[in-house]
């Protein structure tokens, strides 16, 4: 799989690209040497994804969400561990979000999502605050 395939894109930004493979999310770091960092790992295929305005982090999001801080040490996703790059919403195995749409308005303090409009549960549009990680369900 090359990066340029846009079957497998997800984002761009100027400074960086998130496409997959399988249900691997990756981070291509324009004009760097870095080999690709592993920015999420998904139950199928990673949906949909997001660069902050700012770049200062990114989202993946399909069975629930990876946000992804842009900044050194840039380490690989490992699921179910911690990282001071990366947090998860809505990914536990028995409750899981799955997660069609995500975007992220200016400014860059919180991210809004689209869950399955087929889950009668919990189906409509929600808001995570980037700071302190708390969600909440707009519509």
């Amino acid at each position: 799989m090359s990066v340029t395939d846009p079957r497998h894109r997800l984002a761009e930004s100027p400074r960086y690209l998130i496409y997959h493979t399988h249900e691997t999310a990756h981070l291509y770091i324009k004009g760097s040497r870095r080999a690709d960092v592993v920015i999420g790992g998904f139950c199928g295929d990673p949906q949909t994804a997001c660069i902050a305005p700012d770049e200062s982090y990114c989202v993946v999001a399909g069975s629930g969400l990876v946000l992804y801080f842009l900044q050194a040490p840039f380490a690989d996703y490992a699921y179910g561990q911690t990282s001071a790059n990366w947090r998860e919403w809505g990914r536990t195995p028995t409750d899981i979000y799955w997660i069609e749409a995500v975007y992220s308005p200016e400014p860059a303090t919180a991210i809004r999502f689209v869950v399955d409009p087929l889950d009668e549960v919990r189906q409509g549009v929600y808001e995570l605050n980037t700071a302190d990680f708390t969600v909440e369900k707009l519509l």
